[in-house]
């Protein structure tokens, strides 16, 4: 079985899933995978397809949100992944190569509607503290954008 970091009660994080962890998700009451790996990225085991599937024959809802490392901080993707966590069945699990990309996703978006402090916190007791060290600033900035009163242009 993969191995789970859960961010908050509702919504945790996964590195790479195969096909026999989709079985094993379901008997923990997840409710919705999240597939952040692009399927031409290296090391792909289960494409977004064959995933989709494993979930729908599984009752999970799916939803394929690839993210290239490089292109995490584009405020697209995180207003595509803030749209997602707030409208899927929770509980949640985001994956990608490591877990690590749909950590820092969840806390893009996640500002949005929660405190930045708490949002550090969360992660760090996740095990990111290093993510959220190295994204502070992003974090910072994307909070900003959404705080009454100092809305940043869109």
């Amino acid at each position: 079985m993969v191995t789970i970091h859960y961010i908050t009660p509702d919504f945790a994080v996964a590195p790479q899933l195969e096909a026999e962890d989709f079985g094993a998700l379901a008997r923990r009451r997840f409710r919705t995978i999240i597939d952040n790996r692009p399927d031409d990225e290296p090391g792909v085991s289960v494409a977004s397809g064959e995933a989709r599937a494993l979930a729908g024959r599984l009752g999970l809802v799916f939803r394929y949100l690839p993210v290239s490392c490089c292109d995490v901080l584009e405020r697209k993707v995180i207003a595509c992944s803030a749209e997602a966590l707030a409208g899927l069945p929770r509980p949640i699990l985001a994956y990608c190569k490591s877990g690590t990309r749909s950590a820092m996703l969840w806390a893009l978006a996640s500002v949005r509607w929660s405190p930045l402090d708490v949002v550090m916190r969360q992660l760090r007791a996740a095990g990111f503290e290093d993510l959220a060290e190295v994204i502070t600033d992003d974090l910072a900035a994307e909070a900003a954008r959404f705080t009454p009163g100092r809305r940043a242009a869109a």
